[in-house]
């Protein structure tokens, strides 16, 4: 019998930590990106990913390493299948991977590309002294479909999810495009990014504490594999905020409403913001991102104090 949504569990952890030490292609070359920025490593249910430019390039199990065909075929070739690599492999393999990787990256994923920034600055690895600056705990987080009827293959996805470690809790926040279709809206009509939010909402209302024994078992992950003290959450901020992003490359000053779109819902309430970085439309909470996430990287920081007054506020 098929389990239901709520039963069909969200877990992190592995178990295969030794391993992953003693493992050289893990320790010249992932640990090395993952510290400067250039990676991020996400736990999952017994495996280690790590996202280059927003893309997972590799994925590590136990002793061994998978990857999209994509990453390692010749020029000219399609590939999407997973295919499996032994670390000397992914050794000789490496550059190519990466070069592939940033190919990719080019074509398509231009959120995922923006969600990449913030590796460097927020990463459980660049807290540095402050201790109080929010950290990128994990991206695409996907969790069972709460709805009974639902396909045991059907998820709710969502893009962060940082530690605040003034609350010693968790956020999670979802990114959308300024150009994407669901976060517009005709007159009357409401937009699709709405249901999603409260579909999110709902997860981690009803998933709460095994969120929150989840993501201590990535606290204690992390620290024993990278060396880092990372502190374990023991709380969870029900609201998920929207956080609006320009396409990569897109000029950030231009604040003016985009033409011949037909939206009532986004683009009336981004022209009438001003200086203000937070707003609320329809009980949904937004962050203009669209100068956080410019090309040059200096209005990065501003996004550590939106997130920290969004979760002062009395929820």
């Amino acid at each position: 019998m098929a389990l239901t949504g709520l039963e069909r569990e969200f877990i992190r952890k592995y178990e295969h930590i030794d391993h992953a030490k003693a493992c050289e292609y893990f320790n010249t070359h992932l640990k090395e990106m993952v510290t400067k920025g250039e990676m991020f490593a996400a736990i999952r249910e017994n495996t280690l990913d790590f996202y280059h430019l927003g893309r997972r390039t590799v994925r590590r199990t136990k002793d061994k390493y998978t990857t999209n065909k994509f990453y390692i075929e010749q020029e000219g070739t399609v590939g999407s299948a997973e295919t499996s690599l032994s670390p000397d492999e992914c050794l000789q393999k490496h550059s190519t991977l990466l070069r592939k990787c940033e190919e990719k990256a080019k074509d398509s994923g231009r959120e995922a590309r923006q969600i990449s920034k913030l590796y460097k600055q927020y990463s459980f690895l660049s807290r540095h002294s402050d201790t109080d600056k929010p950290i990128l705990i994990d991206i695409e987080v996907r969790f069972a479909s709460l709805c009974d009827d639902a396909k045991d293959a059907a998820n709710d996805r969502i893009d962060l999810v940082f530690f605040m470690p003034k609350k010693n809790a968790l956020m999670f926040v979802e990114v959308k495009r300024r150009k994407d279709s669901r976060i517009r809206a005709a007159k009357d009509k409401k937009p699709e990014v709405m249901e999603q939010v409260n579909l999110y909402q709902n997860q981690i209302k009803e998933r709460k504490e095994k969120i929150i024994e989840a993501y201590k078992n990535v606290a204690k992950t992390m620290n024993a594999i990278f060396g880092c003290s990372f502190p374990e959450p023991t709380d969870v901020i029900p609201v998920v905020p929207i956080l609006v992003v320009n396409d990569p490359g897109e000029d950030t000053t231009d604040k003016s409403p985009k033409r011949n779109v037909r939206d009532t819902w986004l683009e009336p309430a981004l022209a009438s913001l001003g200086n203000n970085q937070i707003w609320e439309k329809d009980g949904i909470r937004l962050i203009d991102g669209r100068e956080i996430f410019n090309d040059r990287g200096d209005k990065m920081p501003e996004l550590a104090r939106i997130l920290e007054e969004i979760s002062e506020e009395k929820q």
